[in-house]
């Protein structure tokens, strides 16, 4: 097995960041972290701030000298890309994305680390695959903190409704629907009457 840490250190930085080369077609932005923030944020200057503090990317290069990422979808590209260490990165659930799965144990052998938080594929070989968190908050640094609240109730859900954990959302959506809050007051009711979408995710939660 190749000395990954020492082919990390030998590797050549640019201003003082170390240099990857992203194999995607899945990240939303130049980086995971900018990427992270869009998905709560979708105003076009949502992550002009907002930057890795030790790495920077480039991307989609066929030769390069330096650590290679491939996600998700990429990972049938391992073969086509020269690079002394090359990194599996899966991001999407298991029941959202079933075939990169498949692909990735397949070529498991053409990848140095297989980043995941799928517990199946860490107990597969943990020299091998390596925990990678799944996501981390993607709500804008200045609503981080306690609001007066102006909704009984807030509840976000993805339009992904053929995900386990959004449609049991969208169940206790339903239920929620009919639930008296009340017993003294029996006419008073949630009133859910539909999703709206939000541009800025923070904005469901006051």
């Amino acid at each position: 097995m190749k000395d990954i840490k020492q082919i990390i250190q030998n590797l050549q930085k640019q201003d003082e960041k170390t240099v990857i080369n992203l194999i995607d077609d899945s990240i939303l932005a130049d980086s995971y972290v900018q990427s992270i923030v869009r998905c709560g944020d979708r105003r076009p200057n949502a992550t002009d701030n907002i930057a890795p503090e030790k790495v920077q990317y480039v991307h989609n290069r066929a030769n390069w000298d330096g650590i290679t990422y491939f996600t998700d979808k990429t990972f049938n590209a391992v073969n086509q890309v020269s690079s002394p260490v090359k990194i599996a990165w899966v991001i999407e659930p298991k029941n959202l994305l079933p075939p990169i799965y498949e692909h990735v144990v397949a070529l498991e052998n053409e990848f140095d680390l297989i980043f995941t938080y799928e517990q199946e594929l860490l107990d597969r070989n943990p020299e091998k695959y390596k925990f990678q968190f799944c996501d981390a908050i993607n709500i804008d640094r200045e609503s981080i903190s306690m609001h007066e609240k102006n909704k009984l109730v807030s509840m976000i859900a993805s339009e992904k409704i053929w995900l386990i954990t959004v449609s049991l959302l969208i169940h206790m959506f339903s239920l929620l629907s009919a639930v008296v809050i009340d017993d003294q007051t029996p006419q008073t009711t949630l009133s859910l009457k539909k999703f709206d979408m939000f541009k800025i995710k923070q904005n469901g939660m006051a």
